[in-house]
């Protein structure tokens, strides 16, 4: 699958106002997407002397099912300004817990009904709230009628501006549980992923593939079909000698970046 550059102009602009899971009933004109969230954060609040919350011990699996207004504008999150309303804002109509991670690997693929395209997993950046973050892969997919399965990586940001530190160690930390969901995602034969990653998240992406090339868990050529990192926040030296140690970037490896980056 190949995703238009256009793609860009939407996580370079990625700054909306501040919201959560919103839930709301169905309305008449709305298109309705499938998410698939593989959630590696946790619901406890910060502790005493705590600024962010602590990290999770592991992965929650979720199916969301996103209602996108008829009055939504490319590139937006039309985030509920009072009562949620799925007329005119991104909504969560349903949210149902998956039981285990070969279970919503298997979930993901069945779900592929009418195209054989690899399963198109999102890996947000820094100073993304778990809301953001779903919001976002709705809006990727709606904007850009994503034909393939799509699925979430939501890792544990703090999801505030002076958090760049711990989101670092976050993306550190997530590391396993990144490797453990793109192992099931690709344990049948055939089976493939296109990565989108931005910001922070390209800087995770390039630990996992790089401590999978070391632990061979699995033919990062055959089982990554694409690699798009939009902004990438990662040193130059760093990102040179993480790819140094791949035998091969996954084929096509697209790097989308602005001169500030």
């Amino acid at each position: 699958m190949r995703i238009f550059i256009l793609i860009v102009l939407t996580l370079f602009a990625a700054c909306a106002p501040r919201g959560e899971i919103e839930f709301a009933p169905p309305v008449p004109g709305a298109e309705l997407h499938t998410i698939w969230t593989a959630k590696f954060r946790s619901d406890r609040q910060p502790g005493q002397g705590q600024r962010s919350p602590p990290r999770p011990e592991k992965l929650v699996f979720e199916r969301n099912q996103i209602s996108v207004p008829k009055t939504h504008q490319p590139g937006q999150i039309e985030w509920p300004k009072g009562l949620p309303d799925a007329a005119t804002d991104f909504v969560t109509l349903s949210q149902e817990t998956v039981n285990g991670i070969d279970t919503f690997a298997q979930a993901v693929r069945n779900s592929d009904g009418k195209t054989s395209q690899p399963i198109f997993l999102f890996v947000h950046g820094y100073n993304y709230t778990h809301a953001e973050a779903v919001y976002q892969m709705a809006q990727i997919v709606h904007d850009f009628d994503v034909p393939a399965p799509p699925v979430l990586f939501s890792w544990p940001s703090a999801g505030v501006p002076f958090g760049y530190l711990y989101d670092r160690d976050s993306a550190l930390i997530a590391r396993d549980a990144l490797e453990d969901l793109l192992i099931a995602l690709t344990n049948v034969p055939g089976a493939e992923v296109t990565i989108l990653a931005h910001s922070m998240g390209n800087f995770l992406v390039m630990e996992t593939l790089r401590q999978m090339e070391i632990s061979g868990s699995i033919n990062i050529e055959k089982k990554i079909a694409e690699l798009i990192m939009i902004s990438p926040d990662i040193d130059g030296e760093l990102f040179y000698r993480q790819a140094s140690r791949l035998r091969d970037l996954p084929e096509p490896t697209v790097i989308l970046a602005a001169k500030q980056d």
